[in-house]
């Protein structure tokens, strides 16, 4: 064996000292609160992905865990998983790191919408494994006997916009004698409206009230006037028996549902398991505004010791083509990969929708909708107007005492005006 000289020893020694210190700074804290993170990260192949070190926090601790842990109290994750309520919050705080060069990477192949809604002041700050765009999902059966077709193409026709939707809703009530609605209550649907927008609640540091909104406002007294609803709140009892066939309203009489306002997971984790015999009765179109509801983003702590390997996992994580295959095989979601959904544009057939291929549906809204509106003060601003819009619906406020009370409540607990 030969001698080596002193020197080259000292650079063996600072090489291993090196590699062990770049391992240890590699080894991510993840935290999530969905078991999706872990099984993707799980499946990804050995030798792939930095070295991750996972905590599992309840859904609705996350926040404010997180929020804790990027003041500095504790400690603090390298890579977190966020949800679209709370997205915002952390996106417009100015505590996560900058993805941008993984998004400009991940290009096209990622909904434009999923990168918007995550970027702020031109900075994108997490990126998103699932996408989960909305629709409208109605029985067959019930859109045959009263918007004249069960075919996709011909119920989104009756459907393809707002208008055109106020009208078929109206138009379903009075040939159906209130036997018959098209959705179970007037706030099912604000969240069309609020898709509608072009647009945010707050511009230029003050509240405004886009005209869809308005729009809204003058749609659910004109609803509640004709009584096209039977005011199933999302959620309740009766709003997943009407997924069964027709509930009885408060005097009695039977009421049938033609559809639901519900994104992807809806239709596997909502009318599948609900349906009962109605299964098969089911379709699935587009509707009057492309819109998504939820969604799992992937973001980093800007003051992360480990930068490069934390942007490592997300990017694997949110764009390897085989990983998020494998994932559509297994659960049947929209992931934001466009080319793996439209692989199964090909082949998809859901005997809950007849035999119809929905990815075909879902790639079509991803493309259109605008995350350009969506601000972190959203969720309080909307609840406040679903509030005052109720009031004006049933007649408890006039139309500018319920927008007095809406800015009124904002101004209460956000400080705008």
């Amino acid at each position: 064996m030969s001698k080596k000289s002193p020197l080259v020893v000292i650079a063996i020694l600072l090489s291993i000292v090196a590699s062990r210190a770049l391992a240890q700074e590699s080894v991510l804290s993840v935290w999530s609160f969905t078991e999706e993170t872990r099984e993707l990260i799980e499946h990804a192949p050995e030798g792939v992905l930095p070295s991750c070190r996972l905590r599992s926090i309840p859904a609705q601790d996350i926040e404010a865990a997180l929020a804790e842990a990027l003041k500095g109290n504790g400690d603090a994750p390298d890579v977190f998983t966020l949800e679209e309520s709370h997205l915002r919050r952390f996106v417009e705080s100015g505590d996560l790191l900058d993805l941008s060069a993984e998004a400009s990477a991940i290009g096209s192949s990622m909904p434009k919408y999923l990168v918007d809604v995550a970027s702020h002041g031109g900075t994108v700050y997490a990126l998103s494994w699932l996408g989960t765009p909305g629709a409208f999902v109605y029985r067959r059966s019930l859109a045959r006997r009263y918007l004249g077709s069960d075919d996709p193409a011909a119920v989104q026709a009756a459907l393809a916009d707002l208008p055109s939707f106020e009208r078929a809703a109206r138009r379903v009530r009075e040939s159906s004698g209130g036997a018959c609605a098209l959705v179970s209550s007037t706030d099912e649907i604000m969240r069309l409206y609020v898709a509608a927008r072009r647009s945010p609640w707050v511009v230029n540091g003050k509240l405004a009230v886009d005209p869809a909104m308005e729009a809204y406002l003058d749609a659910a007294r004109a609803f509640a006037e004709a009584s096209c609803f039977p005011g199933f709140p999302q959620w309740s009892e009766e709003w997943f028996s009407a997924m069964k066939g027709a509930v009885s309203t408060g005097d009695g009489s039977p009421v049938s549902v033609i559809g639901f306002v519900l994104p992807t997971w809806g239709v596997h984790y909502v009318i599948r398991p609900n349906c009962g015999e109605t299964s098969g009765d089911w379709g699935v179109v587009a509707g009057p505004v492309p819109y998504f509801w939820g969604g799992y983003w992937l973001a980093a702590r800007k003051g992360t010791s480990a930068p490069e390997a934390a942007r490592s996992l997300i990017r694997f994580l949110v764009s390897d083509r085989d990983n998020l295959s494998w994932w559509v095989e297994k659960t049947g979601d929209c992931v934001s990969n466009m080319p793996v959904l439209a692989e199964q544009t090909a082949s998809a057939s859901d005997p809950l929708l007849a035999g119809q291929n929905s990815y075909a549906v879902f790639i079509d809204v991803m493309r259109r909708i605008d995350g350009t509106t969506r601000q972190a003060t959203d969720s309080v601003i909307e609840s406040a107007f679903a509030e005052a819009a109720k009031d004006y619906a049933e007649g408890r406020a006039t139309r500018e005492g319920a927008l007095a009370s809406f800015r009124a409540k904002v101004f209460e607990t956000t400080g705008l005006r």
